[in-house]
């Protein structure tokens, strides 16, 4: 059970969302999180030491222009890897790694995410940048938790006009 008070302050932001500041670092830890579970599916963690400590350690000191431009490398490495050739057959067994299609789209999802990072890394000149904050309702609808409005009669109109095409 997810409990909303609301009063006359309440915006219908606060209720589906808005953008909002964020710190670098709270856009960039979705990437790192995929990074790390794509890249020992795909390569050897062992061979390849050096260069996952790198990445991480770009993160560690919020160094995000070496971060960005490691996480690139290694999706270039990736594309190299899934081109078909013949001997790709003979990698795959040496190094044990099934290069599923799944994983290959994976990699897809994580370049699209990184051109989005650069883009509000290269527009922002502080530690600040604005992205999309979903609300508590619409985290509470997806993931299918019960609401309850309390004082829901303090509202203002333009929070209550928000909430319209939910309830019917």
């Amino acid at each position: 059970l997810i409990v909303l008070n609301l009063n006359q302050q309440s915006e219908s932001s606060d209720l589906i969302g808005g953008f909002k500041p964020v710190e670098i670092r709270n856009l960039c830890t979705p990437i790192k999180n995929k990074f790390e579970k794509l890249f020992p599916s795909t390569f050897s963690r062992k061979k390849n030491g050096a260069f996952l400590d790198a990445v991480l350690n770009s993160f560690a000191n919020k160094e995000w222009g070496k971060f960005v431009s490691n996480v690139k490398k290694a999706l270039k490495m990736a594309e190299k890897r899934f081109e078909p050739k013949e001997e790709d057959e003979k990698d795959e067994k040496k190094d044990g790694k099934s290069l599923s299609p799944y994983i290959r789209n994976e990699w897809k999802k994580l370049a699209a995410v990184l051109s989005k990072f650069e883009v509000q890394q290269e527009s922002v000149k502080n530690n600040f940048a604005f992205d999309f904050v979903e609300g508590s309702l619409v985290e509470a609808v997806r993931k299918g938790h019960w609401v309850l409005l309390d004082e829901i009669n303090l509202a203002s109109a333009e929070t209550l006009e928000s909430l319209n095409s939910l309830f019917e």
